[in-house]
């Protein structure tokens, strides 16, 4: 899951290979899988240094870009927007992703390995051929190679890393993981401060759907489901459906017993392709045999590896799922 798994991921990717598992005989709902980003989530474009009088635009102003933070964070924030780092590397996932979609592509030193080595990471929709991006394999000497002057990192990611990297004098910005939606706007402000590119590009949460009935099993890996307080919670209300689980906290051990005595309406599977013993839980001949069977949900598999802006997209998807399993009338009755 998002806030829960990336550091699991981050820490297991080269013991763990995970896996899509075959879907159960249930109603299969999907939407296109195809990607045009919303208007929140603009291509990356030269930046616009300065406003048409020659002098440095407002919309740089580090009063607007500092907000209500502290004084030494907003001082750091509004300091970063002198520099304009021209040779940025990313140490982890999400970052990857935030620079490819957001900065000028000559501006990108190096990415981070976990696109080049790991089958279960995929790559954004707008990265297209990830072996055309340059990458560093994780080793302090290959990051230093590229000479960066901003490495942008995740708060779980190459802890001892970016330590040794500060210690030799390389520029390191921590950003920390969004684990409420609000929060996404936050990370995007930050992330565009380091970077130099205008605040107003951080996209707006969308509105709240009205509450349903129907409940919707987020189904993750080693039989892990998200719980009330998750990122994955937060998408899921929004768009409408009510969570599976109920119980308080994150990480959420799934019983099936308890499945078996109320089934959920719909299942929807987070994990990538492959194979792996990590998603036999899915393949548990149990879910043939509910009655009637909950809905399976597709949808977009690596919207769920980061927060971001298309976390909206993803709030979409789920809400259109929602709307179609209705009109087909499958899944349990609501109760």
């Amino acid at each position: 899951m998002i806030k829960n798994f990336i550091p699991l991921l981050t820490f297991l990717i080269a013991p763990v290979v995970f896996a899509e598992t075959p879907a159960p005989e249930a109603v299969s709902v999907q939407v296109s899988a195809s990607y045009e980003p919303s208007p929140g989530l603009r291509p990356p474009s030269p930046i616009n240094r300065r406003g048409d009088n020659g002098r440095r635009s407002e919309e740089f102003s580090p009063l607007t870009l500092a907000g209500e933070g502290s004084g030494e964070r907003d001082t750091a924030l509004a300091s970063s927007l002198e520099n304009y780092p021209q040779r940025i590397v990313s140490l982890d996932l999400c970052t990857d992703w935030m620079l490819t979609l957001h900065v000028e592509r000559e501006r990108i030193a190096a990415l981070s390995p976990m696109q080049r080595i790991s089958k279960s990471f995929h790559p954004a929709p707008w990265m297209k051929d990830r072996s055309s991006w340059p990458s560093h394999n994780g080793s302090l000497e290959s990051v230093a190679f590229y000479k960066p002057d901003l490495i942008l990192v995740g708060q779980y990611t190459a802890i001892n890393l970016r330590e040794q990297l500060r210690r030799l004098g390389f520029r390191v910005e921590v950003l920390p993981l969004a684990v409420t939606l609000e929060e996404v706007r936050d990370y995007e402000r930050q992330f565009f401060a380091y970077t130099g590119l205008p605040p107003d590009r951080a996209s707006d949460v969308p509105p709240a759907r009205l509450p349903g009935k129907k409940r919707l099993l987020l189904l993750g890996a080693n039989a892990i489901g998200a719980g009330r307080d998750t990122f994955e919670n937060a998408i899921i209300t929004r768009s409408g459906w009510r969570n599976y689980l109920t119980e308080e906290g994150r990480l959420v051990r799934l019983d099936l017993e308890q499945i078996a005595r109320d089934p959920p309406d719909a299942v929807l599977w987070a994990t990538p392709s492959g194979a792996a013993l990590a998603n036999s839980f899915a393949e548990h001949p149990l879910w043939q045999l509910l009655s009637p069977p909950p809905v399976r949900l597709d949808t977009d598999y690596w919207r769920w590896q980061c927060p971001g802006s298309w976390s909206w997209e993803l709030i979409q998807e789920l809400d259109l799922l929602l709307r179609q399993s209705k009109e087909e009338g499958h899944g349990a009755q609501t109760r």
